[in-house]
């Protein structure tokens, strides 16, 4: 379940990322993001990182994902 710092995305059904918040250590207050796609032959990478922004972080999600499912002919680039 997502709290205030912790967020998944989806495209209908299909989990396409997640973004976090980090509270401790080195990345405190930096938003960790991971991409993620089922049912491809090959991930691409970046496939996760750090921004500043949680809305950078989403905009890197989309990026990824965008790219990943036209890379592997599921939907063209838009």
């Amino acid at each position: 379940m997502p709290t205030d710092n912790d967020w998944s995305g989806y495209d209908g059904e299909v989990v396409v990322g997640m973004i976090q918040l980090q509270a401790y250590e080195l990345k405190k207050d930096q938003w960790l993001w991971a991409g993620h796609c089922p049912n491809v032959a090959q991930r691409h990478l970046l496939h996760q990182g750090y921004e500043a922004e949680g809305r950078e972080s989403i905009r890197k999600i989309e990026d990824y994902y965008d790219r990943l499912l036209a890379y592997s002919g599921l939907r063209g680039r838009e």
